[in-house]
């Protein structure tokens, strides 16, 4: 699992809002698509803010999670483009620049149910 943080300027907040309807909604087959072709079998984004700012919180998993954002950075097909152009629009984030970004898991707690 693959996890990072992307800052998001408040008045951006509810741009990257209409991004996420898009990607939940017209964009939905395409963004399936698009994760298929990187590798990931999930692909999850939370809304975080507070005395930090406001962030995205983007956790990916998968065979292709290592290369994911390589991976983004150099894929020419037009859903990729439109995301990427996004990332850059709403983060400030230009993934053709080389980024360095790594994150290791340190607590994975979940109640295990009990069994009958």
């Amino acid at each position: 699992m693959g996890a990072f943080v992307l800052p998001l300027a408040k008045d951006r907040v509810e741009a990257w809002k209409g991004w996420v309807r898009e990607l939940r909604g017209p964009r939905a087959e395409a963004f399936e698509a698009f994760n298929r072709r990187m590798g990931l079998s999930a692909h999850r984004t939370w809304l975080g803010w507070g005395s930090m700012g406001t962030h995205a919180i983007v956790v990916v998993e998968g065979v292709g999670e290592a290369h994911f954002l390589d991976r983004l950075a150099t894929e020419t097909e037009p859903f990729a483009t439109w995301y990427r152009e996004r990332l850059t629009e709403l983060h400030g984030l230009d993934p053709s620049k080389r980024l360095e970004h790594h994150s290791i898991l340190c607590v994975d707690w979940a109640e295990v149910p009990a069994t009958v």
